[in-house]
């Protein structure tokens, strides 16, 4: 059996068409949605599923001036930091300026040194950090931020502090 572009969706057709019934089995191909009434299409529908699981980062330490390197598939990513020697500032933008971040990409930095902090500015510029003043990350201290495209900037939504 095949299931042909447009055609309505039923768990015959899928079960039929795509997945065994008695064993584990892989999909060939790529699955598309589409909602007609809508008009809105999802072109990959595992590689959406799969960008919406939280990428956690290892811990990792970040230097004076440096920047936390991003995900550019992932919506939702988890950063455990610590200065690397001492107490650091990250840089004005602190994500970096090379670009294709995701918009909504929702972002997670946990602090995990009270002695080897990490600082962001709040810097109203591009790729920047729009943040509720400026903020030490100590340990357990936890800030989140959501990448807004159309304003280019990282705009904090909470912190725990």
């Amino acid at each position: 059996m095949t299931v042909a572009f447009g055609s309505a969706l039923s768990s015959s057709n899928v079960n039929d068409s795509f997945v065994s019934k008695t064993a584990n089995s892989t999909m060939a191909g790529v699955l598309d949605l589409n909602e007609a009434s809508s008009g809105t299409r999802i072109t990959n529908v595992q590689q959406e599923i799969n960008n919406q699981k939280i990428k956690t980062n290892a811990s990792a330490t970040v230097s004076a001036g440096g920047t936390i390197t991003l995900s550019t598939t992932h919506q939702m990513q988890y950063f455990r930091l610590s200065g690397n020697g001492g107490a650091v500032s990250l840089s004005a933008t602190p994500f970096g300026t090379g670009g294709g971040f995701i918009d909504g990409t929702i972002i997670r930095v946990v602090g995990t040194s009270d002695t080897n902090t990490i600082s962001f500015d709040h810097n109203d510029a591009s790729n920047g950090a729009i943040l509720n003043g400026d903020c030490t990350l100590k340990k357990y201290n936890m800030i989140t931020l959501q990448y807004d495209s159309e304003l280019q900037r990282f705009i904090e939504v909470s912190r725990n502090f």
